[in-house]
């Protein structure tokens, strides 16, 4: 999955255009409402596998509360976002109920050299006047004299304690639109601690359909086509395909580092992993991302009594830091050269 860094594909002949474009969505959710998505903003990659800074991928546009650094200790209430663990504030307006003001934070690193902060703030106010919808963001930390209405990439945001508020805010949005002059008062900089209250929708099911379609394609990439279309793997072919209220397949389980270090002798910092094994009568998958405490085990199929489908396990390995993708038994003649 490029997401996470990873590079190796199957045939095109292998997954048909439709049901690409049904698993794209379901990837795009996962990369950014999972718990794979809260490591990913703190660890990486970006978009497509990434490593660039600039690339990096962003938290969802969140409430970040912050305490300045003053006498008084005063709550400061911004939207932004967290991108490898660091928070970013987006341009924003922040509406105060309580003495009908609107005051302005910008994001430094938007005004470019070439723009003073009063333009920059002028332009600001002017694409908020064409802005056509927006996405509510309902934070329970917040005042309930507040509200913060920001762009980011296009997109135009509005946080409120609760929605009743939002009708409020609207009136504070028209006083913005209709506007024909501005007063500017002085501005302020400083320094911070920080949180960010992030919400997150996550589908369980559609989060381990990804998973399991992750080491199903890892197997028909190992054992052929024609072998993952045999009858023992049509009920886990469907379920990643539709999904199903009363059927997984999928289990996460605390991380076994004994039998990873069996399996995986010196596997890179933070890697992912994808290993396939027989265990008796069970074809099964052991899937682990970043090195997490945690790791996700797949029944691929049960085995008829006697049946051999692996003599040995298969594996992928993905060092998406230094952007290197190799199976098992490439990583196994690495370590048995060296030494």
């Amino acid at each position: 999955m490029a997401a996470i860094g990873g590079m190796k594909k199957l045939p095109k002949s292998y997954v048909s255009h439709e049901v690409n474009n049904l698993f794209s969505k379901l990837e795009k959710r996962f990369s950014r409402e999972s718990l794979i998505s809260m490591i990913r903003q703190f660890e990486g990659p970006g978009k497509r596998g990434n490593l660039n800074d600039k690339k990096a991928s962003k938290s969802n546009i969140c409430v970040i509360s912050s305490q300045e650094e003053t006498e008084d200790i005063k709550e400061k209430y911004s939207l932004g976002y967290i991108k490898l663990a660091k928070p970013y504030v987006i341009n924003h307006f922040i509406f105060s109920f309580e003495t009908d003001t609107i005051a302005i934070s910008l994001d430094p690193n938007l005004v470019k050299d070439n723009v003073s902060q009063e333009q920059a703030i002028l332009n600001f106010i002017e694409s908020a006047k064409s802005f056509k919808e927006y996405t509510l963001i309902v934070e329970e930390n917040l005042p309930n004299t507040l509200a913060l209405f920001g762009e980011s990439d296009k997109q135009w945001f509005l946080a409120v304690k609760d929605k009743e508020l939002a009708s409020v805010a609207q009136k504070f949005i028209e006083t913005i639109m209709n506007s024909e002059s501005v007063d500017m008062n002085e501005s302020k900089k400083g320094s911070s601690q920080v949180k960010a209250y992030q919400h997150y929708n996550i589908d369980l099911e559609g989060n381990n359909r990804i998973i399991a379609k992750m080491a199903f394609n890892l197997l028909a990439s190992e054992k052929g086509f024609e072998f993952v279309l045999e009858s023992k793997f049509d009920l886990i072919r469907d379920w990643i395909y539709l999904g199903t209220n009363n059927l997984s397949f999928v289990e996460m389980i605390p991380r076994d580092k004994d039998l990873e270090e069996r399996l995986i002798p010196f596997c890179p910092d933070k890697a992912h992993y994808i290993i396939i094994i027989q265990e008796g009568d069970s074809l099964i998958a052991l899937v682990s991302f970043y090195g997490e405490a945690y790791s996700h085990i797949v029944k691929l199929a049960d085995l008829d009594s006697d049946e051999i489908v692996l003599q040995y396990p298969i594996g992928l390995i993905c060092d998406w830091k230094n952007r290197k993708e190799y199976s098992l038994l490439e990583h196994i003649s690495t370590i048995t050269e060296l030494e």
